[in-house]
């Protein structure tokens, strides 16, 4: 409709003023125009809300797995977890029915030896080769070490002043520097005191200072005892300098070992070590062994003793005569060497001098500030006047004080007892070798001194180490000479240290060429 009011308006503008006429009648309808261009287009309308979320679809189907990222660096370690409820207990291990001295030979062994994997007879072996090495043979006195390694050897030991030399060996099984001897060799040195270091070819020598006279009265058994407890003790790398003899001793030989014991008074057959079947023949505790290697006669009433008595005897000789070599140190001279050696005594025991003391020995300088003593001298054990078993108070239970704490306690104040004694292995002995060795010195009889041999020896008391005159009681001096104390009061040579001499009543010590240096009493 305004496009045709458009039109009328164009066709009146186009001619002279037009008055207006009157209303005509009512025309036809007029034909539909033609569509005019389009207009412009409309305003945006404002931004409707946001319409409410769709509901979530269904889940996807999983995409694949992602290629691994690189390896990160480790996290902080975590605190500890409470720890578990103990499992199952395991099946029984074997069960060790050992000796009461093989037991006490593995608890003071100085080292662990190794028994792991090893059958109750082999354990018991090797705890009764340590019970014998610790407790009574104590090897390690000279076995062990200058370092104090157990049994590694390399300790010398002065043959005279012209630098002849012997070394204790390594013991320990070590394979390039220890023991390399095989059980059947290691029991035949001990019975002939051949000495297997020497080169093969070499003439054969004899062991020295290795008491293997002594040694060699071992039951087979203890010997390859011993053996199995050195061949079970940690290894120690140390090798042993090569023995320096003089020619005299390189020349002495292997002894071979005798059918029976003839080493003291009276010859006595050796306890066979096999029965009529081959088998071993027991002999418990070594008691018959020990009754046949006691250097004197039967006492007068053996016979009338219980068996319990005699057994106790047997066990305390084996234990005096064949391992401690007690005879060694308390008796002096030890052996008989002032007839020809084709007399058939030669090298026998002493026996009318056993265990009446006297003998002496120097402390090694380094030893000596640290046991504070310089010269020391065997005590008089059996002698009827001045040995220790003929004093009214010489008891068990004071010998036994005397092994335990290494001092006289029945004295005040209480001396420590002299170096050498091997108080501190003697006191590893089970009670009942205690009172073995108590029974069978006590059944020894009393030694007197005859007008023409002072056999009853009356010894001399310890000398005192000093470096200056401090370290001497009161009232004594140090004679830095001889690094000992003198001066002390006496009426006799008695009332002074070993060797020392009574001179205008004060002690003085021993002139260096003093026989009792080099022979003692």
């Amino acid at each position: 409709m305004s496009r045709i009011r458009n039109v009328l308006l164009f066709v009146c503008l186009g001619v002279a003023a037009c008055s207006q006429g009157d209303r005509g009648a009512t025309g036809a309808a007029g034909t539909q125009g033609e569509r005019g261009p389009a207009g412009p287009a409309g305003i945006t309308g404002a931004t409707g809300t946001p319409g409410q979320n769709g509901t979530n679809g269904a889940t996807g189907s999983p995409g694949q797995n992602g290629t691994n990222g690189a390896t990160g660096s480790p996290g902080q370690n975590g605190t500890n977890g409470t720890p578990g409820d103990a499992g199952p207990a395991g099946p029984p291990g074997p069960v060790m029915h050992l000796s009461e001295k093989a037991t006490q030979g593995l608890e003071i062994s100085p080292v662990a030896p190794k028994i792991d994997g090893l059958t109750s007879d082999q354990v018991e072996q090797i705890g009764i080769g340590s019970y014998l090495a610790n407790a009574v043979a104590d090897c390690g006195g000279c076995h062990n070490s200058p370092t104090q390694k157990f049994l590694g050897g390399g300790t010398g030991f002065p043959l005279d002043t012209a630098g002849h030399v012997v070394y204790a060996r390594n013991l320990t099984p070590d394979k390039s520097t220890g023991l390399q001897l095989t059980e059947d060799q290691f029991v035949a040195a001990i019975r002939t005191g051949q000495d297997l270091k020497v080169p093969s070819g070499a003439a054969p020598q004899q062991l020295i200072v290795m008491p293997w006279v002594y040694f060699r009265w071992m039951s087979t058994g203890d010997i390859k005892a011993m053996y199995a407890y050195f061949k079970a003790i940690p290894a120690v790398d140390n090798a042993v300098p090569a023995d320096n003899k003089t020619a005299a001793l390189a020349a002495l030989a292997p002894t071979p070992f005798p059918s029976k014991y003839n080493d003291g008074d009276v010859d006595r057959p050796l306890p066979a070590e096999v029965d009529v079947q081959g088998t071993a023949a027991p002999d418990p505790d070594s008691v018959l062994q020990g009754l046949a290697i006691r250097p004197l006669a039967d006492p007068p009433d053996m016979n009338t003793r219980s068996s319990s008595d005699v057994a106790s005897i047997g066990r305390g000789s084996y234990l005096v005569n064949a391992l401690a070599h007690c005879n060694e140190c308390h008796t002096n001279p030890s052996r008989i060497m002032t007839v020809p050696p084709t007399d058939p005594t030669f090298m026998r025991i002493n026996t009318a001098h056993y265990l009446t003391g006297g003998g002496v020995f120097q402390v090694p300088p380094p030893l000596a500030p640290i046991v504070h003593q310089t010269r020391s001298m065997a005590a008089d054990l059996t002698g009827k006047t001045h040995g220790f078993l003929s004093e009214p108070d010489a008891t068990f239970s004071l010998f036994l004080g005397l092994m335990s704490t290494g001092r006289h306690i029945d004295e005040t104040p209480a001396r420590p007892i002299a170096w050498p004694m091997p108080w501190d292995a003697f006191r590893n002995l089970t009670l009942s070798d205690s009172e073995a060795v108590w029974n069978y010195l006590k059944s020894l009889p009393l030694i007197a001194s005859t007008s023409t041999d002072a056999a009853d020896k009356q010894t001399q008391d310890t000398a005192v180490y000093c470096g200056k005159d401090s370290d001497c009681p009161t009232g004594q001096t140090c004679n830095t000479a001889s690094n000992e104390c003198v001066g002390a009061s006496c009426t006799v040579d008695t009332d002074c240290a070993a060797c020392q001499k009574c001179a205008a009543s004060a002690c003085a010590a021993p002139a260096a060429d003093d026989s009792c240096l080099a022979n003692g009493l």
